[in-house]
């Protein structure tokens, strides 16, 4: 379950949101897709906050403390924020990458 009621956060949860809100518009938010409409979402099954636009761009924040892209190849589901999204690729993901970086 996703959702944007910040009563639903725990204290970790709130934290790492305002970590998002910190550094989000920065020179540490290397984001390429986030555009308008943005909400911070907690997934309560997984536990990760992260931003997400009114295109379903999603963006979370790295080991480094940047705010990053989270991607899925449309033809496989493999998943991950961009910097690592490469590090157990297939073919397809190869391309989605270099399609997506070349915008």
């Amino acid at each position: 379950m996703v959702t944007t009621d910040i009563s639903k956060f725990g204290l970790l949860e709130r934290k790492e949101a305002r970590e998002l809100l910190a550094v989000y518009g920065t020179d540490k938010d290397i984001t390429k897709f986030l555009g308008d409409d943005i909400h911070i979402y907690f997934n309560t099954d997984s536990g990760y906050v992260f931003l997400t636009d009114e295109d379903y761009n999603t963006a979370m924040i790295n080991l480094n403390g940047e705010l990053e892209d989270f991607i899925v190849c449309p033809a496989c589901g493999n998943e991950g924020l961009l910097q690592n999204f490469l590090d157990d690729p297939n073919e397809c993901c190869e391309q989605y990458h270099a399609d997506i970086m070349s915008e």
